[in-house]
């Protein structure tokens, strides 16, 4: 276990079946923000939008209880093997509400942090060294961040893409796509957004939008499957995309998109919550909930994305066992190191794991509340 500095226990609000169904689509949101001792983020120098340098650590971004205004923001930092617990409020206490409600993504581009809080309704845009804030940005229903050419791209559940300016920090235009949009990827000059519709089941959207970002206009819809979630593209082009499924007769799968006939070429036989590349590999988990079983499937797969094969799980020591609730997925680029959350019951604290890339546990330590997203900080 590694040195951690502060954390304490929440509560979470019970919903009814179909609220917490809703949670699990898009916000799924469970525990607090830590008590702050007063440990200051270290004064680590910003970070590229593009991968250079030397990782110095890794922000994890935490959901929190929807309603409550408790998402946070964590830090590990990899040369003090230490984890600094709730950095955003301290570094702005004069922020009332702290981060907000329902922390969502977040990303790094140059030396400026923007974190999407979808349930306030803003991206906190923050330096990305000293997590001061910069400025609140507002934007209704806000959920997952791209970058391309000194612009920010950010879905909206009302059916567009936002367009930011990273410079002014301000919205210049927006992009409509099809409903309830979620995860969004470049590849070369195009942006691919999986459009869910997963507030108004069982009429899901099932396409992914194609935005030319030369015109900043959508060019086309891609007919994928339903309820679309995450996208990952590969070096050669190719997206993966996940599909939810109805969570009743219909399970959630993966499929590869080419983006030279914009066309999905294969469905994979796996289920598929959340991904991750890096290099030649796609790693992935399955943790599905049946409303039909009431309770959940979770797998654990790794896929060679030149030979298109599914081998076995990317966790081979046996302690994949012991993640209740896998939520947040990323792999280091440099030292191929896999991390992997566990929100647990969305009541107590979660936990950040740290895989080698043989898949053997090496740590872990404790997190905020239902830890979802990541993004390395670069040393220049």
């Amino acid at each position: 276990m590694k040195k951690q500095i502060w954390f304490r226990k929440s509560t979470t609000l019970k919903w009814s079946a179909w609220m917490l169904l809703a949670i699990i689509f898009f916000t799924s949101c469970r525990k607090d923000a830590p008590v702050d001792p007063g440990v200051i983020v270290p004064d680590i120098k910003d970070s590229s939008a593009v991968n250079k340098g030397t990782i110095t650590g890794l922000y994890v971004l935490n959901e929190g209880n929807m309603g409550s205004s408790k998402s946070s923001l964590d830090f590990y930092d990899f040369e003090k093997d230490t984890m600094y617990l709730n950095v955003f409020n301290k570094a702005n206490p004069e922020i009332v509400k702290g981060l907000g409600d329902v922390g969502n993504d977040l990303g790094i581009y140059g030396s400026k942090l923007f974190i999407v809080v979808n349930n306030s309704n803003k991206i906190e845009v923050t330096d990305a060294h000293s997590v001061k804030s910069l400025k609140t940005i507002h934007l209704n229903q806000c959920r997952y961040i791209a970058f391309y050419k000194n612009n920010a791209y950010v879905t909206s559940n009302d059916g567009y893409v936002a367009v930011i300016d990273t410079a002014i920090l301000a919205i210049t235009d927006t992009i409509h796509v099809g409903r309830n949009p979620e995860e969004l990827v470049v590849v070369g000059s195009k942006l691919y957004v999986a459009n869910s519709g997963g507030y108004s089941p069982p009429n899901y959207d099932s396409t992914i939008s194609v935005i030319d970002l030369n015109t900043q206009k959508e060019i086309k819809k891609i007919p994928v499957a339903i309820n679309l979630h995450r996208l990952a593209a590969d070096s050669k082009g190719n997206i993966y995309a996940t599909s939810r499924g109805d969570y009743y007769t219909t399970p959630s799968a993966l499929y590869l998109v080419n983006t030279t006939t914009d066309r999905v070429t294969k469905k994979f036989g796996i289920g598929a919550s959340n991904l991750a590349m890096n290099g030649d590999s796609l790693y992935l988990y399955q943790h599905e909930f049946s409303m039909n079983t009431g309770d959940y499937e979770t797998n654990f797969s790794l896929i060679n994305t030149n030979t298109l094969t599914v081998g076995s799980g990317f966790i081979t020591d046996g302690t994949g066992k012991a993640i209740s609730t896998p939520y947040g997925l990323i792999v280091h680029p440099q030292n191929g190191n896999i991390f992997i959350t566990d929100a647990k019951d969305y009541v107590t604290p979660g936990t950040l794991f740290c895989y080698s890339r043989e898949g053997k546990l090496r740590w872990s330590v404790r997190t905020g509340d239902i830890p979802s997203g990541f993004a390395f900080l670069y040393k220049k």
